[in-house]
C-alpha cells in the first residue's frame, strides 16, 4: 500500500513538473500591429470631406506614421493615431467601437494641423467607407 502511494504521488510529481515547464516557454514576439484597411480608408475620405468643406489639408502625404491605442475592454473605443509631414504636422486621430460588425463601424475623425485646433472632425460610417446606398 505504501509503496502504491509513493508511485501515484511520483506520476502525479512527475505530470506537475512537465506541465508547468511547458507552460513556462518564452513569448514569442509580437508583430508591430497595422490599422486595418477601413480605418485607412477612413482617414482618407475624413481628408476629402476636409477639403470638399473648403479647409486644405494636403492629399499628398504618403508615409503616415501611427500609434494604435487599443480599447481598454471590449466593446470599448479603440484609436489609431496617424501623423504625416507636409508643410508642417498633421494629426488625424480616429477612433471608433471595438466589437462591431464592420457594417455597424463608424469612424470618428478628427484633423489637426501643428497642434492648432481641430480644422475638421467629423463621422464617417460603413456606407461612406463602400457607397452603399
Amino acid at each position: 500500500m505504501f509503496q502504491k502511494t509513493r508511485i501515484l504521488i511520483l506520476i502525479v510529481s512527475l505530470v506537475a513538473v512537465f506541465t508547468l515547464l511547458l507552460g513556462c516557454t518564452p513569448p514569442s514576439p509580437t508583430p508591430t500591429p497595422t490599422p486595418p484597411d477601413d480605418i485607412d480608408r477612413a482617414r482618407d475620405l475624413a481628408i476629402a470631406k476636409a477639403n470638399d468643406a473648403g479647409n486644405v489639408v494636403p492629399t499628398n502625404i504618403t508615409s503616415w506614421t501611427w500609434q494604435i491605442i487599443p480599447a481598454s475592454m471590449p466593446g470599448g473605443t479603440a484609436a489609431v493615431k496617424y501623423h504625416g509631414i507636409s508643410n508642417g504636422d498633421w494629426y488625424i486621430d480616429v477612433s471608433y467601437t471595438t466589437g462591431l460588425a464592420l457594417e455597424y463601424t463608424d469612424y470618428d475623425v478628427k484633423i489637426q494641423f501643428d497642434g492648432m485646433p481641430a480644422i475638421w472632425t467629423g463621422t464617417i460610417t460603413y456606407e461612406d467607407l463602400y457607397l452603399l446606398y
